[in-house]
């Protein structure tokens, strides 16, 4: 039996129940906790959930916690899951973006004399320390991109909004308009290197919309 309360959840129902579904619109989000088998529930500001309880005993319930990141009439949920995979997408998209940006530049890095390309070759070394690592969830890449001296780098290069994208909680805060700014730059950036499905133009539109109206994206 759950006895904590949980930050963040969504409910979806379970099929074989026979409890009177409500009108999905107009639930929005639970926090709760179970004690003897009744539900004390919090509503929230999630959407696009929905539970069917029955006089304050769950019938039946599969918990799934996620976030959602609400700006003006633009939101974007994720289960928790898929909040991790989108990340570790768009940080493989980071590295592609920085590998064709170098290939581009024709750096011999071997030398290393010309200080106005300091930056050029503290991403040659990033890049370099990942080759052998074949990395394969977010943990992988957090450490490069929270490295904080390569802070200044990520800021000469417009893509200090992935460091800003990773540093928040995965179920509270908010980002600024300045955050939103510089995240939406660095997807722009990133474009052409994501192909999976991870609501990018949501994101997008998302983050634009919060800079465009100088309002801050919440993380519900």
């Amino acid at each position: 039996m759950l006895q904590k309360p949980l930050n963040t959840i969504k409910i979806r129902k379970n099929k074989k129940s026979k409890t009177k579904e409500k009108n999905k619109k107009n639930i929005k989000t639970f926090s709760f906790f179970v004690e003897n088998n009744d539900v004390v529930i919090t509503v929230g500001t999630k959407n696009n959930i929905f539970a069917k309880i029955k006089y304050l005993n769950i019938t039946c319930y599969d918990v799934i916690m996620g976030s959602d990141f609400i700006c003006g009439d633009v939101t974007v949920s994720y289960d928790y899951k898929k909040w991790n995979e989108a990340r570790f997408i768009i940080s493989a998209a980071c590295f592609k973006y920085f590998t064709e940006l170098i290939a581009k530049s024709s750096i011999d890095a071997t030398k290393r004399d010309d200080i106005t390309l300091q930056y050029h070759y503290e991403i040659i070394d990033m890049l370099d320390s990942y080759k052998d690592k074949n990395p394969r969830s977010i943990i992988d890449y957090i450490a490069a991109f929270e490295n904080y001296e390569l802070f200044n780098t990520f800021i000469y290069f417009r893509m200090i909004g992935l460091y800003r994208l990773l540093a928040k909680s995965d179920c509270e805060g908010f980002y600024s308009p300045g955050d939103s700014l510089d995240i939406y730059i660095m997807l722009t950036n990133i474009q052409p290197y994501v192909t999976q499905d991870i609501k990018f133009p949501t994101l997008l539109k998302l983050f634009k919309k919060s800079f465009d109206i100088q309002e801050n994206v919440l993380i519900c």
